[in-house]
């Protein structure tokens, strides 16, 4: 019995040992813990922003798609109002050299 106790009071200071590890690793646990809350609330937070842009670009990106098109049908109406015109042009022209000839 005597031997018991004594074995027991040996290993008091082994077991507070133990108790005084396993706080510090908790203690470092809890400050990595923290450390991940702080930066997961600044990624979110990043995050919304970062959508907001997304919509603000998508806007941005339907406005000028539809300008562009705007554009290349004006590029359009143009090129076939000249195509039009010149046709026209080279047409009055054979008629007056066929004209001269039946003179």
């Amino acid at each position: 019995m005597k031997l018991d106790l004594e074995r027991r009071e040996m290993e008091l200071p082994e077991t507070q040992d133990g108790f005084e590890q396993l706080e510090q690793r908790i203690s470092r646990a809890m400050a990595v813990m923290s450390e991940m809350r702080t930066e997961c609330g600044a990624l979110r937070r990043d995050n919304a922003i970062l959508q907001s842009e997304i919509e603000v670009l998508k806007k941005s990106n339907i406005e000028l798609l539809s300008q562009l098109n705007d554009l290349q049908i004006q590029q359009l109406q143009r090129a076939s109002s000249f195509d039009k015109e010149e046709v026209r042009k080279k047409i009055d022209h054979v008629l007056e050299k066929f004209g001269e000839l039946q003179l």
